[in-house]
């Protein structure tokens, strides 16, 4: 099965969202093709771009990514479904990996902020907050630039091997060109 159709059966039919209730507020800017087109850079692109909002530090990605959706024109629902890479099983280990790599470049020091967050005197937690939110925003930004490149380059990439394979298979083993 290519990526091409591995994504048509798995991800909703514009009908399907904008026939809903809640989306209907939104219709006429929902029924843009472009938002709901399979194609090489339209996935590949809300596929970086969705990288890039998994890792900002805020719990609304959602009320992010729609508008970024709509004035960008990104597939809809390739960004709703790499957005919930940041889900409660990974949301520490990747602020947890951010922080640290923001640590690096801020040249902070790692203080142990978790016996004041757990005392819970809310000038203490408010303490521990202001200590990690520099480094913590500063990784969220470099960790989701470069996942947000990285993810666009593999889905480029994923991308050309199945158009080869289907060529390949479809004219033997000989090279186009």
């Amino acid at each position: 099965m290519d990526f091409r159709h591995y994504l048509q059966t798995h991800l909703p039919q514009r009908t399907a969202v904008s026939s809903k209730g809640w989306s209907k507020w939104a219709g006429r800017y929902l029924n843009d093709p472009k938002l709901w087109h399979l194609g090489r850079r339209g996935v590949a692109r809300a596929t970086g771009f969705g990288m890039l909002v998994a890792f900002c530090p805020i719990p609304v990605h959602l009320l992010i990514i729609v508008p970024l959706a709509l004035c960008l024109r990104l597939n809809l629902p390739v960004l709703l479904a790499v957005v919930w890479v940041n889900n409660p099983l990974t949301i520490v280990p990747m602020f947890y990996f951010a922080y640290r790599v923001g640590l690096a470049l801020t040249g902070h020091s790692h203080a142990s902020q978790a016996a004041l967050v757990l005392s819970g005197n809310w000038h203490h937690i408010r303490q521990a907050l202001a200590a990690i939110w520099w480094p913590l925003c500063v990784g969220s930004a470099i960790c989701g630039v470069v996942a947000g490149l990285l993810a666009f380059v593999v889905i480029n990439a994923l991308w050309r091997v199945s158009i080869v394979r289907r060529w390949r298979a479809r004219h033997g083993r000989v090279r186009p060109g």
